[in-house]
């Protein structure tokens, strides 16, 4: 009987759980789950549906590896096509969160940092002073958003982080190898030699055609790269790739001699180190050491043979490939030994590293002493009285302007003036005729444009940033590998987050996708490392499932693809507009008139902001009414069209409304009043343009050439009262202009101060005194236009009737000197005796 039991015992333990109980218990252990959810799902759901994914990482990585190539996106035409591209691929991923049923978009403090910025910008967009440049300006940043959040989203997937980091630094070993070969005298397709070397000073500028901005992204890039090298695969043929090119980016670093990344070059090389883990600090260092050597060792090739070959004096050079030879080939061999370092005893560790710095260093010296190459001894002499040069001088004036401009108002100083605005407002504060721009500040700018909400959001996400780093570098503990990508990404960051304290490095955007690109990917590094802490997987989104017999629609990613829609045809539309401008300039320089004025009618119906396109089109009117004047062809007598000329006439006016504190086209616009004969507006307007901008010669002249247009026409007139104030302004002008540029600082060259001798000024200040009858001050004035090549001939008539007029002798031969170099002024010989002391 027992045993009978005992086999009936067994035999139940034996037996499975029924599915009844099974479901239960799963039921009980999950409370959060639904009971649809338990039901079998439909056969579609069972597939694997298509995704997305992939394919947009694969062109978000193509988004983040060519910007560069494209001048830096420095240009706003270039932007355009960026933002048409980012938009395409932000509707992708929000529909392939509408596929997989995400809701998830803002989670983190920094995604809504970044987001601020775009928002302060939008809010300045309302005080802009520059419609047309504030509306740029709020594209930029929604596109740096959507790229720090495309980042951010697809590298949830280590995978996808990995491709956008190899993207990243491909693209500046793509920048560096352009530069170089440039100065060797290649030259390449496009537009990618363009200014890519300049051989008057010997420095590399590459795609972003400025050598500052490249300087601290080629850093950036090597430490990136370093980070990219630790963590490749310990065997095969492509790790020695890494090294060579993080030897190319810091070759290109040293030739492109910037100050600036000098001096930012030790803060962001300790904090690279400060945040890599112990254990992988002297490791790390010899592969720094390895690559920077033979980056060093490759530009020391580079400008010793340049400066040989002569080719700072425009001849074309190898030189450049030896250097980029000598480079990659030292970088994959010194790699190698350091990568071999670490297996050696400690002993040999130590002596390897005494004998090895040792003859690298001995051989850097020796190269410079048996010939220094002059532009990189002078460059390194220099950055150790940085803060001394006219350089830094210059910056620390834009600086203070920017301040003068953010403390003018409340409004000012909050919500800024706009996108743009800084170019139309810093004439107003000029101490000297400096002319920039970009405040060479990005912080600076960000004020400036988009008050103190946009410079708080902005420094609100370094500091989310930053945390981010801090705190993923405390959760990687024990995982090495993570730790140094936390310190490669956070070296990479800081190199631009240095610099462009010191420079304009987010108006290149290829810089602003790269910093936001590398926030993004630092933002997906800490939801994975957050997930690995709590023991977790990182999950796509916290959305419950649907059940089957609801539409598949969630409103979050439908409002996306909306968003993305109008931002892609709102780029396109101003993109077309930008295409028809570039139409109308190359017209305009075949002089095809009709062609031109087509294509700027084209520009402006696409982008009616746009005052330069008003400008052109300005321009084209006025040229197609001449050539289609009546009476016949260009060249042949009759008025110009009259349509065409007040077409031009409102579309200056246009352009003027667009860009109400400009005074460049305030003065456009008087220059068509002037023409026009409308000489009672002009006046007003040159004067307005001169207050604005009183450090600009030009100003000046203009100003006294109109004045006495209508101070003459007012004698004609026999207005002696409203001639007479006209006149005295003009014999004021060389004192005013004097004064002005006495109060240029000490630092100011003198291309930069104004000219005491300034022909216009002087010529029609010399014109009012001799009409208002004080001729010792016309004569003073007039005397010194004698050598002038545009003035000399008609100052000499005035001098000599003035002399007549007096009794002098001299007069008469001076009148017939005058006519002689220039017949037609026995016309005008009549026209002066009458105007000489008229409004005395």
């Amino acid at each position: 009987m027992r045993k009978e039991n005992l086999q009936k015992g067994a035999k139940s333990a034996a037996k499975p759980k029924s599915n009844k109980n099974q479901a239960a218990r799963t039921q009980g252990s999950k409370k959060s789950r639904h009971p649809k959810d338990l039901l079998p799902q439909p056969k579609r759901l069972q597939k694997a549906e298509l995704s997305l994914k992939w394919p947009v990482a694969v062109l978000m990585a193509m988004l983040l590896f060519f910007p560069p190539f494209f001048r830096g996106l420095f240009f706003p035409g270039d932007q355009l096509v960026a933002f048409v591209a980012t938009g395409i691929v932000a509707l992708l991923w929000w529909a392939e969160k509408q596929q997989k049923r995400e809701t998830n978009f803002l989670e983190r403090p920094l995604d809504f940092a970044v987001l601020g910025v775009f928002g302060a910008y939008v809010i300045s967009s309302f005080v802009a002073v520059n419609l047309r440049g504030a509306i740029q300006s709020d594209l930029l940043y929604l596109d740096l958003f959507l790229v720090y959040w495309l980042a951010s989203e697809l590298s949830r997937d280590r995978r996808i982080a990995s491709v956008l980091l190899h993207a990243l630094f491909l693209s500046a070993v793509g920048v560096a190898l352009v530069g170089l070969t440039a100065a060797a005298g290649i030259v390449l397709p496009f537009h990618l030699s363009a200014a890519a070397f300049n051989h008057l000073n010997g420095r590399i500028y590459s795609t972003l055609q400025y050598p500052n901005s490249l300087a601290a992204y080629m850093l950036g890039a090597g430490f990136l790269g370093i980070t990219l090298w630790d963590r490749a695969a310990a065997k095969g043929w492509h790790r020695h790739l890494y090294p060579a090119g993080v030897a190319l980016t810091f070759m290109t670093f040293v030739l492109a001699y910037s100050r600036g990344a000098d001096l930012v070059l030790p803060l962001v090389t300790a904090a690279f180190f400060l945040l890599l883990p112990r254990e992988r600090r002297l490791p790390l260092l010899g592969r720094f050491a390895a690559a920077a050597l033979a980056g060093v060792l490759g530009s020391l090739t580079t400008a010793h043979l340049l400066t040989v070959a002569g080719a700072a004096a425009g001849k074309g050079s190898l030189a450049a490939l030896l250097g980029v030879l000598v480079a990659m080939v030292l970088g994959a061999g010194l790699g190698h030994l350091a990568d071999r370092y670490k297996a050696l005893t400690p002993d040999i560790q130590r002596r390897s590293a005494m004998v090895g710095g040792g003859l690298l260093a001995a051989l850097v010296v020796g190269v410079v002493l048996i010939h220094p190459p002059h532009g990189l001894t002078a460059h390194l002499g220099g950055s150790f009285n940085a803060f001394k040069s006219h350089d830094a001088l210059e910056r620390f004036t834009y600086w203070g302007t920017a301040l003068k401009i953010v403390l003018a108002s409340p409004v000012r100083f909050i919500l800024g003036t706009g996108g743009g605005g800084w170019a139309d407002l810093y004439f107003h504060y000029q101490t000297f005729p400096f002319s920039s721009t970009q405040v060479h500040n990005d912080y600076l700018q960000i004020w400036v444009e988009a008050g103190l909400i946009g410079l708080g959001a902005y420094l609100a996400a370094w500091f989310f940033f930053l945390r981010g780093v801090v705190r993923t570098r405390r959760r990687a503990e024990g995982r090495p590998g993570d730790g140094v990508l936390v310190a490669g990404l956070a070296a990479a960051a800081l190199a631009i987050g240095f610099h462009s304290a010191l420079d304009f490095d987010l108006s290149e955007a290829a810089l602003g996708f790269y910093l936001l690109g590398i926030f993004g990917v630092m933002q997906g590094l800490e939801r994975r490392e957050g997930a690995a802490s709590a023991g977790g997987a990182v999950k796509p989104a916290p959305t419950a499932v649907r059940p089957p017999q609801k539409p598949n629609f969630n409103l979050p990613p439908v409002v996306g693809m909306a968003v993305m829609a109008v931002f892609v045809l709102g780029s396109g539309f101003l993109l077309v507009g930008a295409n028809y401008d570039q139409q109308a300039q190359v017209a305009m320089g075949k002089k095809d008139y009709p062609a031109a004025l087509t294509a700027a009618r084209q520009a402006v119906h696409y982008d009616p902001w746009n005052a330069g396109f008003q400008g052109e089109a300005a321009t084209a009117y006025q040229m197609a009414a001449f050539r289609n004047q009546a009476g016949g062809g260009a060249g042949q007598p009759g008025a110009p069209n009259q349509a065409d000329l007040i077409s031009a006439y409102h579309a200056a006016m246009a352009a003027a409304a667009l860009r109400p504190d400009s005074p460049k086209y305030q003065g456009f616009l008087g220059a068509f009043d002037a023409r026009y004969g409308l000489l009672n507006q002009a006046v007003p307007l040159f004067q307005k343009v001169l207050t604005e901008q009183p450090m600009r010669a030009a100003n000046y002249g203009n100003l006294a050439r109109v004045e006495m247009r209508l101070a003459q026409s007012d004698l004609q007139k026999n207005d002696v009262a409203g001639a007479k104030p006209l006149l005295r302004q003009m014999t004021g002008l060389p004192v005013l202009q004097a004064r002005r540029a006495a109060e240029a600082p000490a630092f100011a060259t003198s291309g930069e101060r104004l000219s005491l001798r300034s022909a216009d000024v002087l010529y029609y200040g010399g014109e009012a005194a001799a009409v208002l009858g004080k001729y010792a001050g016309a004569q003073k004035l007039l005397s010194s236009l004698t050598g002038s090549k545009a003035y000399g001939p008609k100052a000499a008539l005035w001098l000599g009737l003035m002399r007549e007029r007096a009794g002098a002798p001299g007069g008469g031969a001076l009148v017939r000197k005058a006519v002689k170099a220039d017949s037609a002024l026995s016309g005008e010989i009549g026209t002066i005796r009458g105007l000489l002391g008229k409004a005395a």
